[in-house]
């Protein structure tokens, strides 16, 4: 893998110095009025790095037109656009930007991924497959996919302002960032809101950094909402090379990847 093939996501400025120390020099800024789930989102005139955009919010047809306009006016810097809704691919189609589709969820089988393929570069496969799964994908994938190694995982949107409509509900102070715990299964989850709607997390940070050793064209490594401590363990860990989580593994999880989701359907008994 070349240092350009991972792709850091950034929600701070401290963490841009930082990574290029240890040879990572390429970055995925969420956009300001574009992207949710994220306590910072950068205007797209800050971003002086070689970059990519991410755009992950549904989108209105006043945002793609806006949007049209803005991909048509971008530095030479900014190498692509990773999104999610794909009103985008029309408008993507006739620039240079390279183009990868985000749809953590659907992008489940090698059919659907190579239907996708046809409209764009690459798309990041979804973190609901097992490894063993994973393989077969990429194997039958018309192009090379991309991957999603580290980070939280997204396991809930809405366009609602959902801790804004909570606090005023019971008359409590505002926050934009809460952890929350469900009542019956205990489990804990953060809660991120901005003006343009509501993400859930789980507590724990998806680690999946052992696909580093499969051939992807980019692996996409998120440390938001890792504390400073951690994300500097984290890049230390990646000196010479070397993705591993050591230092930080109580707080992350292989989920699905090494063990199947109970959530999917069965394969049809000719695909068995």
């Amino acid at each position: 893998m070349k240092n350009n093939q991972l792709v850091l996501l950034i929600d701070n400025d401290g963490l841009i110095e930082k990574a290029k120390k240890v040879g990572i020099s390429t970055f995925l800024f969420p956009v300001k009025g574009y992207s949710v789930g994220f306590k910072k989102a950068y205007e797209i005139e800050e971003i002086k790095e070689e970059a990519f955009l991410y755009i992950n919010r549904n989108l209105t047809n006043t945002d793609i037109d806006n949007l049209k306009t803005i991909f048509c006016n971008l530095n030479d810097n900014i190498k692509g656009v990773v999104f999610e809704d794909l009103g985008l691919i029309n408008i993507l189609k006739n620039t240079n930007l390279i183009k990868i589709y985000d749809c953590r969820h659907l992008n489940c089988s090698y059919l659907s991924v190579n239907a996708l393929l046809g409209f764009v570069d690459s798309v990041i496969l979804s973190t609901d497959v097992t490894e063993s799964e994973m393989k077969v994908i990429m194997k039958n994938a018309s192009k090379k996919i991309s991957l999603y190694t580290f980070g939280l995982n997204r396991i809930m949107y809405s366009r609602r302002t959902l801790l804004s409509n909570y606090t005023k509900e019971y008359n409590l102070d505002k926050k934009e960032e809460k952890d929350v715990v469900e009542k019956v299964t205990k489990q804990k989850f953060k809660v991120i809101e901005n003006e343009l709607g509501t993400v859930f997390y789980p507590e724990k940070f998806y680690d999946g950094l052992k696909l580093f050793s499969y051939d992807a064209l980019y692996y996409i490594v998120n440390m938001a909402f890792l504390s400073v401590e951690d994300q500097d363990v984290l890049l230390n860990n990646f000196k010479d090379n070397n993705y591993v989580a050591d230092g930080i593994t109580s707080k992350t999880s292989s989920y699905f990847l090494d063990e199947e989701t109970y959530y999917k359907l069965p394969p049809k008994e000719e695909e068995r």
